[in-house]
């Protein structure tokens, strides 16, 4: 049985692990500008113009911004909240590998344990993968993301390698 080639493998969960932190992402930026439109007071406005002058205008691009951004936030933090298709792919990869295992065992999960234990650990640390795409953080940091999105897709038993 064909194996999947492990460079292929840690190229495939570094790319949803990238996916995974950028829809988290997204709605953190957000988030921030929403709190920067609240946090819109008269000290954002020179001192030549009077306090009233100010306020109101506080007030403008308060209530022009706020409207149209928290619906951004909403949308993104909807997304971020139902990222299943990453945990979808995520165990169609899985399955995979744990298909064409040769481990002799009846838990799935010593079977990708086994798999992921044999991966040397410098194509993690490998920033480039072949993507082109770079992966942000330590090989170790990926790897700690991507058993977390492993366990999220049902596979509780698997443990990052020392």
């Amino acid at each position: 049985m064909a194996q999947l080639d492990k460079e292929l493998y840690v190229t495939l969960a570094k790319q949803l692990v990238n996916c995974k932190d950028s829809v988290y992402g997204a709605s953190s930026y957000l988030e921030g500008a929403l709190d920067a439109i609240v946090d819109i007071t008269t000290d954002n406005y020179p001192a030549e113009v009077s306090v009233e002058d100010a306020a109101a205008a506080a007030r403008e691009v308060t209530l022009s911004l706020l409207s149209p951004l928290n619906a951004a936030y909403q949308s993104m933090k909807q997304v971020s909240d139902s990222y299943s298709p990453v945990t979808r792919a995520a165990a169609a990869i899985n399955n995979f590998v744990i298909s064409k295992s040769d481990v002799e065992s009846n838990f799935p999960a010593d079977k990708l344990q086994s798999y992921i234990d044999s991966i040397d650990s410098e194509l993690w640390d490998d920033a480039e993968p072949s993507s082109g795409q770079e992966t942000p953080g330590s090989g170790q940091e990926t790897l700690e993301s991507w058993i977390e999105i492993c366990r999220e897709a049902g596979l509780e038993d698997i443990e990052v390698p020392e």
